[in-house]
Parts: structure tokens; sequence; C-alpha cells
């Protein structure tokens, strides 16, 4: 596993063929594994919390003419510190980028706004990231992904996740006679 140590003990036992006395001997033997690195990025539509504004599958419907704000959560998930912190979002389907996306790194002891950190991220510790989403107009679609990478600041091992975020808005009715 992750994280692990292992110890066990070799041992040997006899009589010796001409005194008959007996002889043992033992050796142990120590193993460890490296801890991994682990990171979380969680987006979330922020009027709606963490919980309920999660549209990981299902979009969120949206105002046609209203922009949205957007959060994302990254936690530390493993049981190393990643260091080296960049957090990027890329719309990947559909119309409207995120806009003014930056990171409060400060209750952690780094900047107040930006989208990367040298870190370390402590053990379970996060820190919020908000952008805004502008109006999409009418019938409009709209797919982001939120990423995070990092490295181990002991191991040097690269750690990634990703999140998305859907929204919608409805068509305008429309009717026509002739």
């Amino acid at each position: 596993g992750v994280n692990a140590t292992h110890t066990d003990v070799a041992a040997v036992a006899g009589t010796g063929a001409v005194t008959g006395l007996p002889v043992s001997d033992s050796d142990p033997w120590n193993a460890k594994t490296d801890p991994e690195p682990g990171v979380d990025i969680e987006k979330w539509s922020t009027v709606d919390g963490a919980t309920a504004g999660d549209y990981d599958n299902a979009p969120k419907t949206l105002a046609a003419a209203s922009s949205e704000s957007i959060s994302f959560t990254v936690t530390n998930n493993g049981p190393e510190a990643p260091a080296h912190i960049t957090v990027t979002d890329a719309t990947t389907a559909g119309s409207g980028d995120l806009t003014g996306v930056t990171c409060d790194f400060s209750p952690l002891g780094g900047p107040s706004t930006g989208t990367t950190w040298a870190g370390p991220l402590a053990v379970y510790a996060s820190f919020t990231c908000t952008g805004t989403l502008p109006a999409l107009g009418e019938d409009a679609t709209h797919t982001d992904t939120a990423t995070v990478t990092a490295t181990g600041a002991v191991t040097g091992d690269p750690v990634t996740d990703e999140d998305d975020w859907n929204g919608k808005t409805d068509p305008v009715p429309a009717i026509d006679i002739e």
C-alpha cells in the first residue's frame, strides 16, 4: 500500500550434529513505501453551494441574460503535501469561458489571488477558487473543466485532478401565424 511499513523476522533453529546443543539465529528486515501525493478539485455553482451546485453531469438551467459565479474547492486528500500547485479552467463544450479565475491561498500562508502557489498544501487542507461564467444568451450550452496539478513535496510525483461543470439556457418560445 501507499505510505505503509513492513517488518518481518527470519529465524532459524537447529541442533548441533556433534555437540547436540541447540543453536538459533534471527534477522529482522524492514521496508516502507513512499507516500503518494493526492489532490481533489470540486467545482460548484456558488449560489447553490458545494453540494447542490455540483453540476458534473446534468446541466444547471441558467437565465440567458445573467452571469453565474462558479467556485472550486481544492483539497489535499493524500498523505503527502503537494507543492507547485496550478489551477486552470477550460471550456470544453458550448459557449462562454470563465473569466476572472483566481484562488485564495492566504489562509494557508500563500497569496490571496492567483492560480499558482509554491505550497506545500498540508494534508487535508483546502483552498477555494472563483470565476464568473458570463451570460450565455438564449438556447446555449456550456461545459468547462477545472484542473489542478501539483508535485509531491517529498516524492516529486506528479498529481492531478479535474472536475466538470455544466450549464444551459432555455430557448425562447416562439409562435408564428401566417
